[in-house]
């Protein structure tokens, strides 16, 4: 890959990158391989920038020989090309462009040259920020099908919401919903089979992580949506998406590991919890109901007659923030 900028100014900046991947042949009867002409893949991106808010791009492909299953690509050129635009809470896209919803069950568009997959779709998108915490977007268009378009016309939504933002502020657990919702229009073309023209289907999905602990799910449900692929099934569907990660931190060294230790406070009701701790080392501060805990109080002085008498009272802050004291003297039921 060669990566290269033409020129950087205070308003434009342009730049791009070329990437050719090459394979050989030979032949191998052992393994039923057949000698083959050598094939190419060769991609050009250019970027054009204006001010960070207004980007214009495009990407020159081009196919040589390609492998078995993918002869649809033999050709070249221009299969990507959008206009973007981002600024005041808002990112538009015309043209090209790649996106997922959630964990991508629903709708999701990519680009990988190794697999052969591209599905990029050509339409609009919107994005949009109506607040912190909240993340809006809408999409429509036609997925790329090798050189040509996919004759379904998509539609969808997608809303993700940062609970954390509004609730549990001070918490260290986060939490974020989402929902989404997809359509595809086409016309039904099949001589036999009287096929839905409108297929919508739906989701919605929840993380939670705390610490080295996450956890996602997510369900869909579709309408019936018979084809070829799946035999014609005239039947709604649906799915669940549940997984949990915890990330351990490990040293090793050859064949052997052990966990690092890090000291602190594991109690997560403490002020100064710790939730990278390992080792519990008896630091923890506990907040209690009463915000001013009396921990120890002189209750007998004595002294000779018209002197001033001296106790001792000792306070202790037991709550997680500051707090300020003020001390009154009384002196015969009277405040002086």
């Amino acid at each position: 890959m060669f990566c290269f900028g033409l020129f950087s100014q205070s308003n434009f900046s342009f730049s791009g990158d070329l990437q050719i991947n090459g394979q050989t042949f030979q032949e191998d009867l052992s393994i039923g391989a057949e000698k083959r002409e050598p094939n190419i893949n060769s991609y050009l991106n250019l970027i054009l920038d204006y001010k960070n808010y207004l980007k214009i791009g495009t990407r020159l492909e081009l196919y040589r020989n390609p492998i078995p299953g993918f002869e649809n690509y033999e050709g070249e050129g221009i299969a990507y090309k959008f206009v973007q635009f981002q600024k005041w809470n808002f990112d538009i896209t015309l043209g090209n462009f790649y996106d997922q919803f959630g964990s991508g069950v629903l709708f999701r568009s990519y680009f990988d040259q190794n697999l052969g997959i591209d599905n990029s779709v050509n339409g609009a998108r919107l994005k949009f920020k109506p607040s912190t915490g909240i993340d809006l977007t809408a999409i429509i268009g036609k997925q790329r099908n090798y050189w040509e378009l996919g004759e379904g016309m998509i539609r969808g939504f997608d809303a993700q919401i940062y609970v954390n933002d509004y609730f549990f502020k001070k918490s260290r657990t986060t939490i974020n919903l989402g929902g989404s919702f997809v359509t595809k229009k086409q016309k039904d073309n099949d001589p036999f089979f009287i096929l839905p023209e409108n297929v919508g289907a739906w989701s919605g999905r929840m993380n939670i992580s705390k610490g080295r602990w996450n956890f996602e799910s997510e369900y869909a449900y579709k309408i019936n949506d018979p084809s070829f692929t799946n035999n014609y099934i005239y039947k709604n569907g649906n799915s669940i998406k549940i997984s949990s990660v915890i990330l351990l931190m490990f040293f090793s060294t050859f064949y052997s590991c052990e966990q690092e230790e890090i000291d602190g406070c594991m109690n997560e009701s403490a002020c100064n919890y710790n939730n990278e701790a390992t080792n519990d080392d008896n630091s923890c501060q506990i907040p209690i109901n009463e915000v001013l805990e009396v921990i120890y109080i002189d209750s007998v002085v004595s002294g000779p007659v018209g002197e001033d008498l001296i106790a001792h009272v000792h306070i202790r802050n037991s709550s997680c923030s500051p707090v300020s004291v003020k001390a009154r003297k009384i002196y015969n039921g009277s405040v002086v």
